[in-house]
């Protein structure tokens, strides 16, 4: 369709007469194409599968996660997205809605129902204590209030 649509352009350049009847055949041609790419469109964002990438179970309520390319159960998706906020992903459930999930939003695997849990941002922290060199003194924990805790010897 993208090589008939440049043919049809450089005619137009040519012949600026009939720039007119080429705007025609054009439209025509996208409506010919319309219901096609909707579709594929569709098809693209929707949730086909039935059966988890990594267990190889069958389930009612799918994850689809974009970055990953993978369509996870509940369970499976847990453990990789609780450490990959940034991924976008969306829950498909059996009445063919669905909904994206935010970063520190989960399904929980026996109630379907959609649930929070704190997640840890990544954030680099130091290898070793910048006054005493010493390494395997600083540690990340997730949680939703800030605090830090200094120590020293």
């Amino acid at each position: 369709m993208m090589k008939l649509a440049h043919v049809r352009l450089d005619k137009m350049k040519k012949d600026k007469r009939a720039v007119k009847r080429n705007k025609e055949c054009l439209d025509e041609a996208w409506l010919e194409m319309e219901q096609v790419v909707f579709s594929a469109f569709v098809c693209s964002k929707a949730c086909l599968k039935k059966e988890c990438d990594s267990c190889s179970e069958k389930h009612e309520i799918l994850i689809k996660c974009y970055h990953c390319k993978k369509h996870l159960c509940a369970e499976c998706d847990l453990v990789p997205h609780i450490n990959s906020p940034f991924h976008q992903r969306t829950v498909f459930f059996t009445d063919f809605t669905s909904k994206h999930l935010l970063s520190h939003e989960f399904v929980d695997p026996k109630s379907g129902i959609i649930f929070q849990k704190e997640i840890a941002v990544p954030v680099f922290s130091p290898n070793s204590c910048q006054i005493c060199n010493q390494t395997g003194t600083c540690s990340l924990l997730p949680g939703s209030k800030p605090c830090i805790v200094v120590t020293t010897l």
